[in-house]
């Protein structure tokens, strides 16, 4: 399974871009210094998962371990989006004012992007990815559920269906992945066979 550490490496690093555009959107045109702040800790969590993927193939922790350090990286970056729902739906809630429907719809498309896209990269390590998809969407959920209007309602509804469909669409992946992953494996290990009684008949 750690050779899943190789995939979605380019989806790692775009979560970058996709931030510093969500902030723009939600701070009006100008990037406010909770925005920036945020943005600053997801370009973190960005470059910590990244460089802990190469330390991680070069096999200096125990492949369980390395799956588990792996999986806690997915779910901050999971919540770091869900970190951003709380920033804006609650914090209008707690101020009380009224509801910015363009918040609750940027926030919701964009974690229903950045959640649908990681599935092909995350789901060949199935906890990874439901850590990552729980921690960015039931924060929306319970944030648009405290709304109490009717609409919200329905739209945290939505979000918790999204989350679930998800999930069996992961634990589909998720073991088609592994199937190719085993077969690559098995590949490789034929292939140092073959290398190996070839050397053997060739000194013979």
């Amino acid at each position: 399974q750690l050779h899943g550490l190789d995939r979605g490496l380019i989806s790692t690093a775009s979560s970058i871009p996709v931030a510093a555009l969500a902030a723009f959107a939600l701070g009006g045109g100008e990037l406010r210094a909770e925005l920036l702040y945020w943005l600053l800790s997801v370009t973190l969590i960005v470059l910590v998962r990244l460089g802990g993927a190469h330390w991680l193939r070069r096999g200096n922790v125990a492949p369980l371990h390395a799956l588990r350090i792996h999986m806690l990286g997915a779910t901050l970056a999971g919540l770091s989006w869900g970190v951003l729902a709380l920033m804006f739906i609650g914090g209008d809630f707690i101020a009380h004012e009224p509801n910015n429907i363009a918040h609750e719809a940027i926030l919701g498309f964009v974690i229903a992007g950045i959640t649908a896209g990681a599935l092909s990269t995350l789901s060949w390590y199935l906890p990874a990815y439901l850590g990552y998809l729980y921690a960015a969407t039931w924060p929306l959920a319970a944030t648009l559920a405290i709304q109490l209007d009717r609409v919200s309602l329905a739209m945290a509804l939505m979000v918790l269906l999204y989350a679930v469909l998800m999930t069996l669409a992961a634990r589909y992946f998720s073991g088609k992945i592994l199937d190719v992953l085993r077969l690559e494996n098995e590949v490789e290990s034929l292939a140092q066979h073959l290398q190996a009684a070839q050397a053997e008949l060739a000194l013979a």
